[in-house]
Order: C-alpha cells, then sequence, then structure tokens
C-alpha cells in the first residue's frame, strides 16, 4: 500500500508545527526553556512567548511537511519495488 504523499507530509508538517507551539508556549510559563534554547538554533524567530509560539507552528510546518514528503517519497518507491 502505497502513501498519499500530500496527506502524509501535511499531516507531519502539522504534528511537528504543533509539537513546536506547545514547547514554545510550555516556555512562556516557565516549562521547557532549555529546550527552546537549542531549538532556537533551527528555528530563527523561536521564542517563549505567543509570537514565538506561530514562528515556531509555521518553521514546525515548513520542516515537517518536508520531512513528510521526503519519507513517503522514498517509502513509496521502496514499496513499489516488489
Amino acid at each position: 500500500m502505497k502513501l498519499n504523499i500530500k496527506a502524509f507530509s501535511r499531516a507531519l508538517g502539522l504534528v511537528w508545527g504543533f509539537l513546536l507551539m506547545i514547547i514554545s508556549l510550555s516556555a512562556s510559563m516557565g516549562f521547557q526553556v532549555g529546550m527552546v534554547e537549542v531549538l532556537k538554533s533551527s528555528y530563527p524567530g523561536m521564542e517563549s512567548s505567543f509570537m514565538g509560539s506561530i514562528i515556531a507552528f509555521a518553521w514546525g510546518f515548513v520542516a515537517g511537511s518536508v520531512t513528510g514528503a521526503a519519507l513517503a517519497y522514498f517509502y513509496n518507491r521502496s514499496v513499489g519495488k516488489k
């Protein structure tokens, strides 16, 4: 069974975006502050604030979508070789 590349990439993008958003929002409440400091080097604009969490969601959606598309593409190629 092959994966729908668009659907898989959007799903992974949403999951990764919401994950980064939750991490950023929890840092604004005092939790996961060290995690945000580490992730800021990979996701510019990510801060422990509401606006920083929106930026983190956008970066996460893009990164997750690209990764999801690549994973689905290579999975479909490996399944199609049978």
